[in-house]
């Protein structure tokens, strides 16, 4: 099974298990079985407290990685990972202009990267949203297309990388590498000619 599948495959376990626990347990309840409404509460207990043990632990011990010009990083959307992302440039004047590629290998279905959350953090964790959002124009299957971002950062910033994470907060509760705590351990440097690295 592919690592990507596991977070949706375990909230829609948690979430099944907590609606027929709970369901159980007041049947239980009703019909005066006090046990076993103590079992579906342990059962039901037990689930989510692994969940949650995933929720914490997988960020914190996903290492950092830093992609460099070019190399690109896929978002998995449930069961299929064919959108990705790459940062072509980097250019700081008045502000900060990145150019990043956007692209799917899908073969039928559009990808829709303006549900994904792009900013620039600083060496300092201070985070720069971009002045345009990307928009809801869905990405056809098998297009790609660069644009270019713009951020007003802080003169004084410096280490800047790109981050991008989904911008849902289902995907906080989603256990594994999509889980947007730990998809933004995954950064783009950016040339250190525009502040980056």
């Amino acid at each position: 099974m592919p690592i990507h599948l596991i977070g949706p495959l375990m909230l829609l376990g948690s979430l099944v298990m907590l609606a027929g626990g709970a369901a159980g347990a007041v049947a239980a309840s009703r019909g005066g079985r006090p046990r076993l409404r103590n079992g579906f509460g342990a059962v039901v207990g037990s689930w989510l407290t692994v969940h949650a043990l995933l929720l914490v632990a997988w960020p914190v011990l996903a290492p950092m990685q830093v992609l460099r010009s070019g190399e690109e990083l896929a978002f998995c959307g449930g069961i299929d990972c064919h959108l990705h992302l790459a940062v072509l440039d980097a250019r700081r004047a008045a502000d900060l202009s990145v150019t990043i590629r956007l692209s799917s290998n899908a073969k039928r279905e559009p990808e829709f990267p303006g549900l994904l959350r792009i900013r620039v953090v600083d060496a300092m964790g201070r985070e720069y949203a971009p002045l345009e959002a990307l928009g809801p124009d869905p990405l056809g299957a098998g297009e790609s297309y660069t644009r270019e971002l713009r951020f007003t950062v802080s003169g004084d910033a410096k280490g800047l990388q790109l981050v991008a994470t989904w911008d849902g907060w289902l995907d906080r509760l989603v256990p594994g590498p999509e889980n947007a705590w730990v998809k933004q351990r995954t950064r783009f440097e950016l040339p250190s000619s525009a502040g980056g690295t």
